[in-house]
C-alpha cells in the first residue's frame, strides 16, 4: 500500500479494520506467513547484519505472541542477529476504542515477559490511534516490568508523540516526521540533553529533522537526521540476548 501511495495514517485504518494478519483457515500458522528466508535474504545482501523484527496488527494477545514465537523461530533462517520487538499497541481494532484496546495491551505486557521473546516494547503515540495519556499508561507499565521502549509518534500529524517518548524514557523513537519546532525547543530546554530524531527520507516532509538537525549543529551537538534516534539522556540497556548493538561488523 506504501509504494502505492497510501499514507501511514490509510494504511493502519486498513490493518485495524481487517483483524489479524496471516490467517490460516481452520488452524494457525505455525511458520511466519511472509517467508523469512528470501525476506531475509534480501536484506542480508545489502549488508545488514542486525535486524529489528516486530509483531503487531495481531490485535489479541494470542496472535501477538504467536507472531512473537514466530519471529523467534525464524532466527534459524538467516545469521543475521534479530531484535525482536513486542509492538501490541499499533493500530486500534475496529471494533474496540483506545482506552479498552490499550487495557488490553497493558494485560497482554504480562504474557509477553512471561513468554521471554520480546526485547523491548514499542508503543505508538499519534493522532486517531493512541492519546499521549494512553502511551503514558503503557511506558508506566513498561518501567514496572523492566523492559526497554520506543516510541512511534507523529508520523502524519503532530501528536506530542516526541515529548510523550522523551518523558516516557523511551530509547529511541521513529518518524517524528510531523513534530512541531515549538514541541522540539520546549523539550530541549526541559531536557537540555535529549537529542530528538526525525524520518529524513525522500518522498516525505522532512522539515522539522532539518530544524532539528540545523539547532543541534549550532548547539554544537554534531547531529545528523536520521530515521531513528535515542534521547542522550536515556540509558541504553541493550539486552544480552539480542547480540544489539553489534560493534566491529564489517
Amino acid at each position: 500500500m506504501r509504494l502505492a501511495g497510501a499514507s501511514l495514517a490509510e494504511i493502519a485504518a486498513a490493518a485495524a479494520a481487517s483483524g489479524p494478519a496471516c490467517r490460516q483457515p481452520g488452524a494457525r500458522a505455525t511458520r511466519p506467513c511472509w517467508g523469512p528466508r528470501s525476506a531475509y535474504a534480501r536484506i542480508l545482501a545489502g549488508g545488514v547484519t542486525t535486524l529489528e523484527v516486530k509483531s503487531g496488527y495481531g490485535l489479541t494477545a494470542e496472535s501477538e505472541l504467536h507472531q512473537l514465537g514466530l519471529l523467534e523461530r525464524s532466527r534459524s533462517a538467516t545469521p543475521m542477529s534479530l531484535v525482536i520487538t513486542f509492538l501490541g499497541a499499533h493500530v486500534v481494532p475496529a471494533d474496540r476504542d483506545a482506552d479498552a484496546y490499550t487495557g488490553e495491551v497493558l494485560e497482554m505486557l504480562d504474557r509477553v515477559i512471561e513468554q521471554g521473546i520480546a526485547s523491548f516494547h514499542d508503543i505508538t503515540c499519534e493522532r486517531g490511534l493512541f492519546t499521549p495519556a494512553q502511551a503514558r499508561l503503557l511506558f508506566e507499565r513498561s518501567r514496572e516490568l523492566a523492559i526497554p521502549t520506543k516510541a512511534h509518534a507523529d508520523a502524519w500529524a503532530a501528536s506530542e508523540g516526541w515529548r510523550t517518548a522523551v518523558a516516557g524514557g523511551a530509547v529511541s523513537a521513529e518518524h517524528l516526521t510531523y513534530t512541531p519546532d515549538e514541541e522540539i525547543r520546549e523539550v530541549r530546554r526541559d531536557r537540555h540533553d535529549s537529542r530528538p530524531a526525525a524520518a529524513g527520507r525522500a518522498g516525505v516532509h522532512d522539515r522539522p529533522a532539518r530544524k532539528r538537525a540545523t539547532a543541534d549543529r549550532a548547539r554544537g551537538a554534531g547531529s545528523r537526521s536520521r530515521p531513528t534516534t535515542a534521547p542522550r539522556s536515556t540509558p541504553h540497556r541493550w539486552p544480552r540476548r539480542s547480540g544489539w548493538p553489534r560493534r566491529g561488523s564489517a
